[in-house]
């Protein structure tokens, strides 16, 4: 079977990954220091070097995901890329369905047997072709990694962190969450090496109004 997903040992020593992680779950959304700034780039690009594994000749579709779980206070992390089935029909299965974050998730399971009770952060990236912008329901989780693990993200109180290539304005949460409009900006940090790095974090109350595509599979067919 194929595999993507990889423990990140390389991440889970770093001094500076760690207190970026730290303040993520303490609901620190900006202004970071400059070691957290730090953390979270490394993690950026771990991001985007994973995106190099994925297999999506139907699809077309470039992910990667990051899922940091937390054991006591050691943070485990492990990264995945999406794998597409044989058939295009097969992308509308759960059965058949390798997500970026499904990949991660195997990763964890097989070589820390965790589970997603100590999922506390989920970070997830999709790569473009060319010049395109991605409407914000095909920067958001898949129905199915949605119950697979975003409610238990909810449940756990953690964080789902999209990175994202541009800064375009979108509208990531359903009408009715009383704070949609601090929470769907779209924040930018410039690394040491002037890397400019998009993000949006959805904390556990916003993650229950995300807008969640209608049929498994649109957000990659459509």
């Amino acid at each position: 079977m194929k595999s993507t997903g990889t423990k990140l040992d390389n991440l889970e020593q770093q001094a500076a990954v760690k207190s970026f992680l730290n303040s993520l779950l303490a609901d620190k959304v900006e202004a970071w220091t400059q070691e957290e700034e730090l953390g979270f780039s490394e993690i950026y690009h771990e991001l985007i070097h994973k995106i190099n594994d994925c297999v999506s000749p139907l699809s077309n579709a470039l992910y990667s995901s990051i899922m940091v779980y937390k054991k006591e206070s050691e943070f485990l992390i492990h990264a995945g890329a999406n794998i597409d089935p044989e058939t295009t029909e097969q992308l509308k299965d759960p059965i058949f369905r390798n997500c970026a974050e499904k990949q991660a998730a195997v990763s964890a399971l097989t070589c820390d047997k965790e589970t997603n009770k100590a999922l506390k952060i989920l970070f997830l990236f999709r790569k473009a072709h060319q010049c395109e912008i991605f409407p914000a329901e095909k920067l958001i989780p898949c129905k199915d990694c949605y119950k697979a693990y975003i409610e238990d993200l909810i449940a756990n109180s953690g964080k789902l962190v999209l990175v994202i290539e541009d800064d375009e304005p979108r509208e990531f949460l359903l009408p009715g969450y009383k704070a949609a409009e601090s929470v769907n900006e779209i924040r930018t940090f410039k690394t040491t090496m002037g890397e400019a790095i998009h993000y949006v974090i959805f904390d556990s109350e916003a993650m229950k109004f995300l807008k969640v595509e209608k049929e498994l599979g649109m957000r990659v067919c459509g």
